[in-house]
């Protein structure tokens, strides 16, 4: 195994992804896209232009303006979630223990040994045996 690849060096540009076969994103159905709320917020050239060179990406005129129109979709999807009243919600903390407990560890009634090895296909003194599935 050769070295591990090296990242791209800063200096070099990436270009925009193109989109798959058709021009359209894949969607799962019934999914609430941003473009389902109605409105679109409106992209500065200006800060698009930063944007694009800050995320080292060269675009193309026609480029500039699909990314334009998606990232106003992602601002308006975001405006929307911002409107959402979450009053009385707890926020979420993953470092707090799960809410559904965990019943108490009493121990039950045992199987019957006979009646367990006596259902299994193959059994040798007291064992169950099973075929290697792991090759050596």
């Amino acid at each position: 195994m050769g070295p591990p690849a090296r990242p791209p060096a800063p200096a070099q540009r990436r270009t925009a992804r193109a989109r798959p076969a058709g021009g359209q994103r894949s969607q799962v159905p019934g999914a609430r896209t941003p473009a389902t709320f109605g409105r679109v917020a409106a992209i500065d050239p200006a800060e698009l232009d930063a944007l694009a060179r800050l995320s080292r990406l060269s675009l193309a005129d026609d480029e500039r303006d699909a990314f334009a129109r998606q990232l106003g979709e992602v601002i308006a999807y975001l405006e929307a979630l911002q409107a959402i009243d979450v009053e009385g919600v707890a926020p979420w903390r993953p470092d707090e223990p799960a809410a559904t407990p965990l019943r108490d560890d009493v121990a039950g009634a045992a199987v019957d040994r006979d009646a367990m090895l006596a259902a299994v296909p193959v059994s040798d003194e007291g064992l169950v045996i099973v075929p290697r599935f792991v090759e050596s």
